[in-house]
């Protein structure tokens, strides 16, 4: 964190001692306002810590999903060019076939006249 914000840690809030005045506060009046703050610094302090394990947890999780989705995404993309692929077979086959038959009707008509 910034030392500007977080200047003090619960041992500091805790340690603290001011110098006594004729007109100054009430030092246990003082001292027991610090302990509670002190025992509030320190409960925050663990409720930031788990946070901070939370959202640790969370980008791990993040960066295994965006993994995940990277792979899957990989493995969709194969699986299109396969079938793309695929069709492109068909097609060239089917297109053979075809003009294979158109052939083999031209070559029948050339010989039907031949023989006639």
């Amino acid at each position: 964190m910034n030392n500007e914000i977080n200047k003090f840690n619960a041992e500091d809030i805790y340690n603290k001692s001011f110098t006594i005045e004729i007109k100054g506060y009430k030092a246990e009046e003082v001292e027991d306002f610090l302990d509670d703050i002190q025992k509030d610094y320190v409960y925050f302090s663990k409720i930031i810590e788990e946070y901070k394990k939370k959202n640790e947890s969370l980008n791990n999780d993040l960066f295994s999903l965006k993994n995940k989705y990277e792979n899957m995404e990989s493995a969709n993309l194969d699986i299109f060019k396969k079938y793309l692929d695929n069709i492109k077979e068909q097609l060239t086959s089917s297109d053979l076939i075809s003009r294979i038959s158109n052939m083999e009707s031209t070559l029948q008509a050339i010989l039907n006249k031949i023989n006639k």
